[in-house]
């Protein structure tokens, strides 16, 4: 079994139930990196409990290259929905979670920022243009970054869209990977003259495995992180897999690792390469919630 060596520091998003001091209504007494919260080494540590792990369900953290923005999803009641929530560094100064300047009033989920920090995808209920026809509700969509600003809303379209796409990460060479619905699996695409196509499907090594999908993806592609069902109730494990000479190796249960929970999924690792992010599903959810 090949050394994990990403796993060194570990932080879990989950529904905490407890308050940190806010300064007024819209800042986080805390400064620096990830809020001065204490490393947790190899035993896995709620991430921040209280204003991003809250009494509220949160899944499908992202991190700006910068690290100083934060995106994530929220989930406040079923009937609301799933909601985009961001913070940010301001005069050294980390604000109060609020829903994200490029959100609509409408379902929307999975935030990830490429590498060069120059997209953000996101899956969304937002109407499409009148030209774009689609026969699923909910689509991947990309914002492009114009200085301190997520601007042009684009959705991406066909070859991908007729796979029923959802939470998709990018590479340095702009190839996205995603997590198809129609037939349930990891696909990739490239991206060529502002398109993306050439969808393909990933290997048995990681297809083989029961719903795999929230793919996170190393920028230089040298392993994949992604979740899969272990059980008939939905337990969710996250699985490994490395690149040699252009083929996948057999995934690794990273659940096996001590101190990690039965259940954790949609892996999220800093651009520093020095943390990994996931969710746990609470008992108190029946179903799990993407």
């Amino acid at each position: 079994m090949k050394n994990i060596k990403i796993i060194i520091f570990v932080y879990v998003l989950f529904c905490g139930f407890y308050q940190l001091k806010l300064i007024a209504q819209d800042q986080v007494e805390l400064t620096g990196s990830f809020f001065n919260q204490k490393n947790p080494g190899f035993i896995p540590e709620i991430f921040l409990p209280g204003i991003i792990s809250t009494e509220d369900h949160e899944h499908g953290i992202t991190i700006n290259p910068c690290g100083n923005e934060i995106y994530f999803t929220r989930r406040i009641s079923r009937e609301e929905g799933n909601r985009i929530y961001f913070t940010k560094k301001v005069d050294g100064v980390w604000i109060k979670p609020i829903l994200a300047p490029f959100a609509k009033l409408c379902r929307e989920s999975s935030p990830n920022i490429s590498p060069d920090g120059k997209r953000l995808f996101f899956n969304s209920r937002r109407s499409l243009p009148e030209e774009i026809k689609s026969p699923y509700e909910m689509n991947v969509w990309f914002v492009s970054r114009e200085g301190e600003k997520w601007v042009n809303p684009e959705v991406i379209k066909n070859p991908v869209m007729e796979y029923y796409p959802m939470f998709v990460t990018q590479t340095n060479k702009g190839v996205i990977y995603f997590t198809g619905n129609v037939n349930r699996g990891i696909y990739k695409a490239d991206l060529e003259n502002g398109r993306y196509v050439n969808v393909e499907k990933l290997p048995e090594e990681i297809n083989s495995h029961n719903w795999a999908g929230h793919p996170y993806v190393d920028p230089e592609e040298k392993y994949i992180i992604f979740d899969s069902n272990i059980d008939e109730a939905g337990t969710k494990n996250l699985f490994i897999s490395f690149k040699e000479k252009n083929y996948w190796t057999e995934s690794v249960n990273i659940n096996q690792c001590e101190g990690f929970p039965k259940h954790a999924a949609i892996a999220h690792v800093s651009f520093d390469k020095r943390y990994l992010f996931f969710s746990v599903k609470p008992p108190r959810y029946v179903n799990n919630i993407l």
